[in-house]
């Protein structure tokens, strides 16, 4: 954000309030919370107001919008950690599964009166093709119902990096690739999608989520 874009107005002794508030307190403006609250430009504007003019009111204003963000931000952590644990559940259910299935998949099929090279599990791979849809993974896993209507509430491309994302446990380097974008697009569908889950669910039943 350019500082000097926006305190054009103020006179020079404000600015050297500024600046001196900003140097004296670098290590925590460096912090990423706030950092990110700061790279929004109606909030970095309530910020050099509020050191510019040291009025009860300006800082008043600067602490409501920080600490609504900061709740945002721990409900959007929130949101990411369930979609983790149920992404982490799915994958150890998977692996259990695929371990105790697999000397029965690896036994040639039985053809009366022939001698069968074809196991049960290349006729699953024919059949099946994919292991699962690109949704039906994370969908099929969670058990919060306000969540999962919200993940129903996401495009079918947010859904896919969701759970190529978290089920799959992908970077987003080798989701893009695979979608054939940019990573800077797929770090944007994660945002978003988030975003969007946090306010379908916040739209849903209030729970108490920060124990």
């Amino acid at each position: 954000m350019d500082f000097n874009s926006l305190t054009r107005h103020v006179d020079s002794d404000a600015q050297t309030t500024f600046k001196t508030f900003t140097s004296q307190h670098s290590w925590a403006l460096s912090n990423y919370v706030v950092q990110r609250f700061l790279s929004q430009e109606s909030h970095y504007q309530l910020f050099t107001t509020a050191i510019c003019f040291p009025t009860e009111d300006n800082w008043r204003k600067l602490d409501q919008a920080f600490r609504q963000f900061y709740m945002e931000i721990r409900f959007i952590n929130y949101i990411a950690k369930v979609l983790w644990r149920y992404a982490k559940d799915f994958r150890i259910k998977k692996h259990r599964n695929a371990t105790h299935y697999l000397p029965i998949l690896d036994q040639p099929i039985q053809i009366k009166e022939e001698s069968s090279t074809i196991t049960y599990k290349d006729q699953l791979l024919d059949h099946n093709g994919d292991d699962t849809s690109e949704a039906e993974g994370l969908l099929a896993q969670v058990e919060d119902l306000q969540l999962q209507k919200a993940l129903t509430q996401l495009t079918d491309k947010q859904l896919k990096v969701l759970d190529s994302y978290y089920v799959h446990n992908m970077t987003q380097k080798e989701i893009a690739r695979n979608l054939g974008v940019s990573q800077q697009s797929i770090s944007k569908i994660l945002k978003t999608s988030l975003d969007n889950l946090k306010e379908c669910y916040q739209k849903g039943e209030k729970r108490h989520v920060f124990r």
